[in-house]
């Protein structure tokens, strides 16, 4: 046997399924009501009559209620021996086949309707008919409209399972079955409803309406699945052509399985390969043909392994239907509340319990073992409802499957599974527990409660099973407090949600033992327990003022008093960008030099909020001595004496970096000013200076600082030794002066939440070779891509501005500088104010080209290199922001 479609997978049915036993329990003639879809010379072919239908009704022993299968008989009819109309009590006997079948379905524990469409028509047989009055009970329509009738009629019995009926049919009868099972709204979308049957003989020859295809009762459903045996060929004729899969149309609306033998001459016409590619054409995949190697029509008939073989997979196919999904459970009083069922805790009878699968509704109560079932129930997504006692609480650790108003989780379960683990404990009424705790700001991240550190209020602290099922939440209080109160004996744990905040240490005074959460903690009846939960808050690091930022400068005569103080006018000082200095090879911004001693600089900045900065830190490069003033306070004194004016000399020669921690509270809301003044030691013979400046600063405030780690979309460098050539591809980007090469960036920008700022960003880089120039950073004027891009051509082919990339490329001022020297791995090439400005217009949606790490004006064969997104560590933009959306 060979499956044309899907592998049967038989074996495993074998030992599963009894042999048949002699026929069910009941066993009973019955008479019901059916339709007559058409009579062949009604001048209306769509008028329905009604007929008596009659059938052998044998039924398994038990109240069920049972699933049911409907048995449609081929050609040859039903009976060996009708029933007498004279004797009430004559059954009539069936061939064995069907005598066979009864006895099979009933000992699987179906309902078995084996159905007579022959004889209450008339005949006794249709073998040898031929047009039209083999139309008087064509398979398609008759039979398929007597099997929807039968279906009705079994509906209204109390044993048997209504939504649970399979059909099974054997040649003529299997016809019906495929019929039955056409999916008859979809095939008329595809054909339209003319259908119609040819007759090639008389009387009289030519071609005859016929009805719409069968289908269920209004607002009824159909069957669940269907067996046919052996359709003949001229079932094919009412879906088209039967040796063309692209004529006509089928497809059935639930499981079907078409058994057949490979030597049947009754189906050459029809090729059942074809009319599976009709439905598969059609989108289905619940046609599936079996075909058994060597066997003729009828073959189930005559004891071959064929016909065991094929009688296995129809029970497999029947079980794999109709075997309902079954749930049960246990209530039990859970005396010490753990949520298992211990020695001496007893069941709990007579208990409601409900099950729903969202659309039906199934109630029972509990036996005296506090056991509950529901059987029979069709495949489905349920959900279990206990009624808990009024003297009674839901247990909701260990193995209750029950919230704490008994309620189950939603559970799929297929057909034929059961799941029997729907317990519900349910604690009597006493004393209970508590958890209370405080959620504290660890500010230096020790895990001990300190008396300086504060409470955080408005934090959201869930109370969960150990297994993580959310039993409630609290949010804290102003002091950081919380409480779980009228607890359960049991065991618990409490988990945070809070972004930007890690745990503390366990251990010592905070209860976390991970990533926001506790171990178990038991609670005892009558017993209050104690949880603190110590958090530290994620940092977020970015330059206030940026090396490269831009500097009011006044070289030539001593500044007047007040100089360092935000109120000072500096409106009439020249400006530059650092690294300020001389001569040219050495800093970014030449100024000259003088005979002069002190030299003098200011910056403004601004902030809108203080409190966000939790560290202050000075970075400085001078050239030789130097005092910082911040908002008129000195914060560094660097190779100076004690009392300096402005011609006192710096006591050693040197270019230093030098660092130094500011204190927080000198920045203010608003504008703020850092000032420096620079001194030399030696004016001749010796002019050399130099200066620039960063203020880092660290904010430390979850939620009200968010920061965007944007990775580069593209990225490549330009060259002029190779004009013509796209680096795109390169795993290094270069930027050196005495070559001219310049870097290009380019990044995607999300919006912010509404009502953010940009505080500082940084691009950082992966430097795989230092140097000691300066290269500043500008913006893009020029389209490129990554792929395209050249020193004479861009990505829109068009040439860069003058035939070479040149200054007319870039637009704006300068965003930050690049000045490495401090050896490779990750750099932080801090944006100045107007690289801010420039990226929160960005931000908010302004057009961009990207970024540029421009060669600029200097000469140095000094090159910077950094690894570009094809090589180890892409370039990145670190963008920090105060959150508008906060609600902290």
């Amino acid at each position: 046997m060979r499956s044309l479609t899907l592998a049967l997978i038989v074996s495993i049915f074998i030992a599963a399924v009894p042999a048949a036993p002699a026929l069910g329990q009941s066993d009973t003639l019955v008479e019901f009501f059916g339709h007559i879809p058409h009579t062949w010379d009604d001048d209306d072919p769509q008028t329905e009559d009604r007929v008596y239908l009659r059938g052998r009704l044998v039924e398994p022993a038990g109240a069920g209620p049972f699933p049911a299968v409907v048995v449609l008989h081929g050609s040859a009819g039903l009976w060996t021996t009708e029933p007498d109309p004279g004797d009430p009590a004559s059954l009539g006997d069936m061939k064995s086949q069907f005598d066979d079948w009864a006895a099979m379905l009933t000992a699987d524990g179906y309902v078995a309707l084996i159905l007579d469409s022959f004889g209450p028509r008339g005949y006794t047989t249709f073998q040898g008919k031929t047009p039209p009055e083999d139309a008087d009970v064509a398979p398609v329509y008759e039979r398929a409209r007597d099997a929807y009738d039968a279906l009705a009629y079994l509906r209204t019995l109390p044993n048997v399972d209504g939504e649970r009926v399979a059909l099974l049919g054997f040649s003529h009868g299997a016809g019906g079955v495929a019929g039955a099972l056409a999916d008859a709204d979809a095939i008329e979308a595809d054909m339209g409803t003319s259908f119609t049957v040819f007759s090639s003989t008389a009387p009289p020859p030519g071609t005859f309406s016929v009805p719409r295809p069968a289908r269920p009762e209004p607002n009824e459903s159909g069957f669940d699945c269907g067996v046919a045996y052996y359709p003949g060929a001229s079932f094919f004729s009412y879906f088209g052509s039967g040796n063309d899969a692209n004529d006509g149309y089928y497809r059935p609306y639930a499981p079907l399985r078409m058994i057949y033998g490979d030597l049947d001459s009754l189906w050459t016409v029809g090729h059942p390969e074809v009319l599976e590619d009709k439905a598969l054409l059609a989108g289905s995949i619940d046609l599936v043909i079996s075909l058994y190697e060597g066997s003729d029509h009828s073959f189930d008939t005559a004891g071959t392994a064929d016909a065991d073989d094929a009688r296995l997979e129809t029970r497999a196919v029947l079980a794999d239907c109709l075997d309902g999904a079954t749930a049960a459970g246990r209530l039990w009083a859970d005396l010490d509340a753990d949520g298992f069922e211990g020695g001496g805790e007893p069941p709990l009878e007579a208990v409601s319990v409900e099950i729903t699968d969202g659309v039906d509704l199934w109630q029972t109560v509990t036996d005296a073992s506090g056991d509950f079932r529901f059987e029979g129930l069709p495949a489905g997504t349920y959900t279990v409802s206990v009624d808990v006692p009024t003297d009674f609480s839901a247990v909701v650790i260990g193995s209750s499957a029950v919230d704490g108003q008994g309620d189950s989780s939603p559970v799929l379960i297929g057909q034929g599974e059961s799941v029997e683990n729907f317990h519900a404990p349910l604690w009597p009424a006493g004393t209970d527990g508590d958890i209370a705790g405080v959620v504290w700001r660890d500010d230096n991240g020790d895990g001990l409660f300190a008396v300086e550190e504060s409470g955080l209020d408005g934090q959201e602290v869930r109370l969960e099973t150990p297994a993580g099922t959310v039993l409630g939440t609290a949010v804290t209080d102003i002091t950081g407090a919380f409480l779980f109160d009228g607890l359960l004996p049991g065991d618990y744990r409490l988990t945070l949600d809070a972004p930007g905040w890690q745990s503390s240490p366990a251990g010592f005074d905070s209860a976390l033992v991970g990533d926001h959460f506790t171990g178990d903690i038991s609670v005892a009846a009558d017993q209050q327990v104690f949880a603190d939960l110590g958090l530290f808050a994620d940092c977020e690091s970015f330059p206030l003022v940026a090396y490269g930022s831009e500097w009011a400068h006044r070289l030539d005569s001593a500044a007047p008093a007040g100089w360092e103080t935000p109120g000072f006018d500096d409106g009439a000082w020249p400006r530059a960008h650092g690294l300020l200095g001389y001569p040219a090879n050495q800093v970014h911004t030449e100024l000259g030099t003088s005979t002069r001693v002190t030299r003098y600089f200011r910056h403004r900045f601004d902030l809108s909020d203080p409190t966000l900065v939790s560290d202050l830190q000075l970075e400085i490069e001078r050239d030789d001595g130097a005092i910082v003033y911040l908002n008129g306070v000195e914060v560094l004194r660097s190779n100076l004496p004690g009392v300096v004016t402005d011609s006192t000399r710096a006591i050693d020669p040197e270019w230093l970096v030098e660092s130094a921690s500011v204190d927080p509270l000198l920045l203010q809301s608003g504008e703020n000013v850092i000032a420096v003044e620079l001194h030399q030691k030696w004016i001749n013979p010796s002019p050399d200076w130099a200066f620039d400046l960063e203020l880092r600063v660290t904010a430390c405030e979850p939620c009200r600082v968010g920061t965007l780690d944007l990775v580069a979309e593209a990225d490549t460098h330009l060259r002029p030794d190779s004009p013509a050539k796209a680096h795109g591809g390169w795993s290094s980007l270069w930027v050196a002066g005495s070559s001219g090469r310049a870097a290009l960036l380019s990044f995607n920008f999300p919006g912010l939440p509404p009502g953010s700022e940009v505080l500082g960003a940084d691009l950082v880089l992966d430097v795989t070779s230092d140097t000691t120039a300066y290269y500043p950073l500008r913006a893009a004027a020029t389209d490129w891509q990554e792929s395209a891009a050249s020193w004479q051509v861009a990505s829109d082919q068009a040439y860069w501005f003058g035939g070479d990339y040149s200054t007319d490329d870039l637009e704006g001022p300068t965003l930050g500088v690049a000045h490495v020297e401090t050896g490779n791995g990750e750099y932080l090439l801090g944006m100045n104010a107007a690289g801010v400005t420039e990226l929160e217009l960005w931000l908010g949606g302004a057009t961009h080209r990207g970024l540029v790490i421009d060669p600029g004006t200097s000469t140095s064969s000094d090159s910077l290199a950094v690894s570009s997104r094809e090589g180890a560590e892409p370039p990145r933009l670190r963008i920090v922001y105060r959150d508008g959306s906060c609600s902290q």
